[in-house]
């Protein structure tokens, strides 16, 4: 169907503000512009259309024969320039990159749109550029398919972090920086003040560390870093939200690359996926049992590659297994445990017999005897229960 007069202007107008058409050079490429902009394999255009375009886009100079456009977009389509498929058929003809089709272009801008690394300014100036290599049809049905959080996407400082922190990796250097807590107007308040050295009264506030890896969980970005001496609670390897350190700059000092530092960084991922919520703590091994219908929740916090031993499920509406997984004992776990209503326990284990013929249970297992087994399962019982109590305190 033919382009009506108010569909030819809408096109023209799409055209670049600084396209000319002067001779036939320049016409071509401006018949060029216009099927890659305004048509697609579903939105075909007629030479009419395309000279109406021109006119309506360029006034007199655009004024040229049906034929001599049929002629320029033979010669488009034999050239094959530009990684370009143009059709040419009945209703008219059309333009679609092979380069970066509809459907790559539809990816990338939901991945564009879903990012945690780019700013709402980034995301959008590469969202617009995306555009360009679409038709104003196709442009049209991608706006939108993805609504993401707003308080998901870091901030310009949180980005400017991440890149110190990465030269600090790479050209392996300290860090220094302060670390604040988020007040009551959820602003960052005053620097967090580390424990005193020794022989000291001194309260510090600005750390000197050593960047140890970048994680990102949970909509954040998080640090994890090597002190010597400690910062606080006697612990060396720290871990910290990006969004809350401030001052961050490079060191002149060199990393260290003691054993802690190198252990650290060899057993950084086993210890994320351990934790909860990020809350680091003591790494404890224990069986529960969970009832079928909690299952998604075990696969959601352990992974796909938990596995959990139905052969022990009971014959009832709401069978249960045992799953034996290694977690961090924290207050961010317990309150994951207490979420269930029961439906998932913590199972006191007897004998190592139950674990003889799962290989996945021999590989978590491996350092791990029956006297091992019973004292986590006592100190992970123990923190719940105290967990709980202290949840309840405020209410009697």
């Amino acid at each position: 169907m033919a382009l009506d007069t108010q569909r030819i202007e809408e096109y023209a107008a799409l055209l670049p503000r600084n396209l000319s058409c002067t001779d036939a050079r320049e016409r071509m490429l401006c018949v060029l512009e216009i099927l890659q902009t305004c048509s697609d394999h579903e939105h075909p255009l007629t030479n009419r259309d395309i000279r109406g375009i021109l006119r309506a886009r360029f006034g007199d100079a655009g004024n040229t024969a049906e034929n001599t456009i049929a002629r320029d977009i033979k010669a488009l389509k034999v050239c094959g320039a530009l990684g370009l498929d143009i059709r040419v058929g009945p209703l008219g003809v059309s333009c679609e990159s092979t380069r970066l089709g509809y459907q790559q272009v539809r990816m990338l801008l939901n991945a564009a749109q879903s990012s945690r690394t780019l700013s709402h300014k980034q995301a959008s100036e590469l969202q617009t550029a995306l555009s360009t290599l679409v038709s104003c049809h196709q442009d049209e049905s991608l706006i939108g398919e993805v609504l993401v959080e707003q308080r998901s996407i870091p901030s310009q400082q949180v980005l400017k972090n991440l890149d110190i922190i990465s030269e600090a990796l790479r050209t392996h250097k300290k860090i220094s920086f302060t670390y604040h807590f988020t007040d009551f107007d959820g602003k960052l308040g005053r620097p967090l003040e580390g424990d005193p050295l020794e022989g000291s009264s001194d309260l510090r506030t600005t750390r000197v560390e050593t960047p140890v890896a970048l994680i990102y969980s949970g909509k954040f970005y998080y640090l994890e870093s090597y002190s010597n001496p400690p910062w606080r609670h006697g612990r060396t390897v720290l871990r910290s939200r990006i969004d809350r350190m401030m001052n961050v700059e490079i060191s002149d000092e060199k990393a260290d690359n003691c054993d802690e530092v190198k252990q650290a960084r060899k057993t950084a991922v086993k210890r994320i996926e351990t934790s909860f919520d990020m809350i680091d703590g003591k790494t404890h091994t224990i069986l529960l049992r969970a009832t079928a219908s909690s299952t998604n929740a075990l696969f959601d916090s352990f992974g796909k590659l938990t596995y959990i031993d139905y052969t022990q499920a009971e014959e009832d509406s709401d069978r249960a297994a045992l799953t034996c997984v290694n977690i961090t004992a924290s207050f961010a776990f317990y309150k994951w445990l207490a979420g269930f209503d029961g439906k998932v326990l913590l199972e006191e284990p007897k004998a190592l017999s139950f674990a003889q013929y799962q290989q996945a249970w021999k590989n978590i297992l491996r350092d791990k005897g029956i006297v091992n087994l019973q004292s986590d399962y006592r100190e992970v019982r123990e923190g719940y229960l105290e967990f709980l109590n202290n949840a309840r305190a405020p209410y009697l």
